[in-house]
Order: C-alpha cells, then sequence, then structure tokens
C-alpha cells in the first residue's frame, strides 16, 4: 500500500477542524495513520498545525467563543434583578427551585448549620492536636507563580502540624493548603467522615475523600475570580472570608481566560470598556458556621480576612458534573 508523505489541503482542513471542536492530537494522529499517512509524517504535520502561532490564535478565540455561548446558556436560567439572598431556614423543594434551578447564589446562615459535627468540633487548633504528626502536601509559591492557572503547582512536604505552627501568626499568600492537596484523602482523617452529619436536607453527605474538600491557611490568602464547573457550597469552619460573585453573563471575563480563572480583577478599570457592569458583582463577609451557595459558572473571588478553615462541598441530592463547561487555556 502507497503511503501519502505530507498532507494534503484537505487534511489539513480536517486536522484543523478536528483539533478547533477538542479532538486530541493523539486521536486525530492515529486517524491519519488510519488512513494511510505515514507514521511520523502524522505526527510531525499534526504537531506544526498545533504549534502555528495562526491555529494558536484561532483556537484561542474559538475557545473563547464557545464559553461566551456556554456561559450565555447557563445566564439564560437566571431571571429579574440578581441578589444575594440569605436565609436561616429553607426548604429543600424551594433551595431547588429558587435557588439550584435558577442558578443564584444564597448566603445560608449558622442556624441550618447547627447540628453538624464537623461546624461544632473542627478547628484549625483542634486538626493540629488531632492530626499534626499527618504528612499533608501544601500548595507554596503561590505569588511567584507567572500564571493563575499555574498558582497550585508548586508543593512542600511537612506535616499538618508543622503546616499549622507556621501560619498562626503570619499573614499572605505564599503558603495555602488548597482542595488540590487532598488532605480529606488521607487515610488519617478517614474518621472526619464521620462528623459530616447533620446537613441540609439539600446537601448530599460527602462520602470522603470524595464530594468535599477542605481550604486551611493564614489571613491573606487569596483565591482569584475563577468559575467551577460544579455547584459548590463554601462551609466557613473557622475564620472570616470576604467571597464576591460576578455573574455568567458578564463576558468581559471570558476575554484571556487562563483555565478557569479569569483574565480579569474585579476591580480592573479595563473591564469598564469591555462591557462590564460593576453593578453586577456581589459581595459577602462568611463568618464561623455559614454557608455560600456559589452556582455554577459564577466567577468569585476569595480572600481570607483571618486565620481560616473552610470546607467546600459537592455532593448535591441532583446531577452536579457540567462536563460540557471546560475552557480552553489562553495559551493553548
Amino acid at each position: 500500500m502507497s503511503r501519502e508523505r505530507r498532507l494534503g489541503l484537505s487534511w489539513e482542513l480536517w486536522v484543523i477542524e478536528n483539533l478547533l471542536g477538542g479532538a486530541g492530537v493523539e486521536d486525530v494522529v492515529q486517524t491519519l495513520r488510519s488512513q494511510g499517512i505515514a507514521d511520523d509524517e502524522a505526527e510531525q504535520q499534526v504537531r506544526a498545525i498545533c504549534d502555528n502561532p495562526q491555529f494558536k490564535g484561532m483556537r484561542t478565540r474559538s475557545g473563547r467563543a464557545a464559553m461566551a455561548e456556554q456561559l450565555v446558556r447557563l445566564r439564560a436560567g437566571l431571571r429579574g434583578p440578581i441578589t444575594l439572598d440569605a436565609v436561616s431556614e429553607i426548604t429543600r423543594t424551594r433551595f431547588h427551585k429558587e435557588y439550584w434551578r435558577s442558578m443564584r447564589p444564597l448566603v445560608l446562615r449558622a442556624r441550618l448549620f447547627k447540628h453538624v459535627p464537623a461546624v461544632r468540633r473542627w478547628s484549625i487548633a483542634s486538626f493540629a492536636e488531632r492530626f499534626g504528626s499527618v504528612p499533608v502536601e501544601v500548595n507554596v509559591g503561590r505569588d511567584r507563580a507567572q500564571r493563575r492557572s499555574e498558582v497550585e503547582r508548586e508543593v512542600e512536604q511537612t506535616t499538618l502540624g508543622e503546616y499549622i505552627a507556621s501560619i498562626a501568626e503570619s499573614v499572605g499568600n505564599e503558603r495555602y493548603l488548597v482542595s488540590r492537596n487532598g488532605l480529606l484523602a488521607r487515610p488519617e482523617l478517614a474518621a472526619l467522615a464521620n462528623e459530616l452529619t447533620g446537613l441540609p436536607h439539600f446537601v448530599t453527605r460527602p462520602k470522603l475523600p470524595h464530594g468535599a474538600s477542605l481550604w486551611i491557611g493564614p489571613k491573606g490568602t487569596y483565591s482569584a475570580p475563577h468559575f467551577d464547573p460544579h455547584n459548590v457550597l463554601l462551609l466557613q469552619i473557622e475564620g472570616r472570608k470576604r467571597v464576591r460573585l460576578v455573574p455568567p453573563d458578564q463576558l468581559a471575563f471570558v476575554e484571556n481566560m487562563d483555565g478557569f480563572f479569569a483574565g480579569f480583577d474585579i476591580d480592573d478599570p479595563a473591564l469598564a470598556q469591555r462591557g462590564f457592569d460593576p453593578n453586577s458583582a456581589l459581595s459577602v463577609t462568611l463568618n464561623p458556621g455559614e454557608g455560600l451557595f456559589v452556582p455554577v459558572a459564577w466567577f468569585h473571588e476569595v480572600t481570607a480576612l483571618s486565620p481560616s478553615m473552610t470546607l467546600s462541598i459537592m455532593s448535591f441530592p441532583w446531577d452536579n458534573d457540567f462536563h460540557w463547561l471546560r475552557p480552553l487555556s489562553s495559551s493553548a
């Protein structure tokens, strides 16, 4: 069988179309090989297209347009003026109808979590006492990251007790025990699952290590505006955090996105030139025992106002995987 030694125009267009559509490089190469194109030539040509500056620009623009379309699709569920309600009690039916389905954020007062053992027993000090010798991986070098998507890549091995001691008097964003560090996946902390009972009826009890994650850090930790491809309940265990929210229809945030991170800060004056409405931003300070429901695709910025422990819960009675909502990196 004769083998083609280079891609013709029709094959190049096919490769570009499929890569822009989200196909993986290896899948594209494999298809070319199955059509009789030489193994080395198939991979070389596909890699060359991926490295082409014009293709990179097309991919970024295509990803931005797709993301805008997805966010507008989600925004269609919102009706009327956007406000940040706060409740001390709420039924599962009302929560599902007025907040889950309508994609509206909601502040949940401490009364809703008064029967949750984790809220009553967990603290930074108690974790140091109970699990101080447990080895942990801590996110460090956050201020040195060149890109927001890389802020959690650098890690340091230590014990939970040593880490907690190090943040007692410190202030800043340099060291943070984040969800990616998988603290709740440590077998030594498995007993904590028994303390995640008594949650409101619109939350499903997490089966650790899945469905929940823990964040522990000093005053000054900061998460830049970003969104998650699922709904999240932030439950403040200790300390205070300020959370600022921006709805998904503010498409100015889609420009120059880096993974799930926005390319701009909420107070960036450049946003006004891109159609951003500053009145759309909502803000709340979470106190110990309070929660915040953050709907899928809502951009949120989180700042610790004091040493803080926050439980992030993704377990709900309804499907919570918005797998189609996946942004392309601006560098792709």
